[in-house]
């Protein structure tokens, strides 16, 4: 009954290859504003194989080339199997009338419950980039790919360093010649930017460059009330351990009013390939049963203070707080209309 009983959960396949993709290895961001900022660093787990074609591959003579998988008849596939502990019968051999001997029974059907999801998920809910998650993105018949409109991506936006580069210079440089010496010729490109650099010297330029990285955010359990989970935890010496799935349950709630989904919320996800899927319906149907969490709650908890957990509020202290948010939302609203305006050009 209790999470804390299970056995240590498994993740869904996430290979080597599949870790370097989605750019959670653990590397160092380069990140101006951060140095030494680091990315998230998820464990692998092994592909899963499926078992015809594990089958075939160990029947096959030395030597002999392995047939096309799509070739292959799909006989003992994970998907086309009904497992025995779907059956109206008990899964162990222990006396059901006994509380010990129903909860080993339950202890086992549990387990396999919940290998054959995982198993399901790995074969039917692991999404890999295709030209379908692109194809209605076309510039004059040639495919420009801005990111995969299934939203199997995720955001980053650090800061690196530049320096500004020869074009930069001679707008800047005519600009400012034309201003204070008009005799000087404008046109020449090296008079231009010595002029640059005896003015400005030799300046380096920070720019911000947003990433579209394979995979989603990875969501981790989350109580109300709790601090944010941290994407980095340490042993004992303080070194960074990969991330692997944890009993801990408890799914995350939005808190940002922006694109409409302020109090959603989102199931935990250990592995950003895995599209989200309904248990009971996966074990039931074996097939590709995707699955959107539309489920609204309160965000108490969540965002900033907690009516429902924490001392109620003074007027006074109220006021300070909805002027806070007032002014924070004032100082947002120019760059939103900004990203809007942009995005409408």
């Amino acid at each position: 009954e209790s999470p804390e009983d299970a056995e240590e959960p498994r993740n869904t396949p996430f290979s080597e290859r599949q870790q370097r993709d989605c750019r959670m290895d653990g590397g160092e961001e380069d990140d101006v504003r951060d140095p030494g900022k680091r990315r998230p660093k998820l464990a692998t787990e092994d592909l899963f194989v499926d078992h015809h074609i594990h089958r075939h591959l160990a029947s096959l003579p030395a030597g002999e080339k392995a047939m096309s998988t799509y070739l292959l008849p799909q006989t003992g596939a994970q998907v086309c199997l009904l497992p025995h502990y779907r059956l109206l019968r008990a899964t162990t051999q222990d006396d059901l009338s006994t509380e010990e001997g129903s909860k080993a029974e339950a202890i086992e059907y549990g387990r396999r419950y919940a290998e054959d999801y995982r198993l399901n998920i790995s074969e039917g809910q692991m999404h890999a980039h295709k030209d379908t998650c692109f194809k209605y993105v076309v510039d004059k018949g040639v495919r420009f790919a801005k990111h995969c409109r299934f939203h199997f991506c995720h955001f980053v936006t650090p800061l690196f360093p530049g320096r500004q580069d020869d074009a930069w210079d001679a707008s800047f440089g005519r600009i400012i010649l034309a201003a204070w010496h008009p005799s000087v010729d404008g046109e020449d490109r090296s008079t231009v930017k010595l002029f640059v650099q005896m003015l400005i010297g030799d300046k380096r330029v920070e720019r911000e460059v947003t990433f579209a990285r394979t995979g989603k955010d990875l969501v981790l359990p989350r109580s109300p009330g709790d601090e944010e989970p941290s994407l980095f935890p340490t042993n004992s010496a303080g070194e960074i351990i990969p991330l692997t799935p944890t009993k801990k349950l408890g799914p995350k709630v939005v808190d940002d009013p922006d694109h409409g989904k302020d109090c959603l919320v989102v199931p935990i996800r250990w592995n950003p390939l895995e599209g989200s899927s309904n248990g009971p319906a996966q074990v039931a149907i074996r097939g590709n049963v995707d699955y959107q969490s539309m489920v609204r709650t309160l965000k108490d908890g969540f965002y900033q203070h907690d009516d429902l957990r924490s001392v109620p509020l003074t007027a006074e202290e109220q006021a300070a707080l909805d002027e806070e948010a007032d002014a924070e939302f004032e100082a947002a609203l120019p760059s939103k209309v900004e990203a809007v305006m942009a995005a409408k050009r």
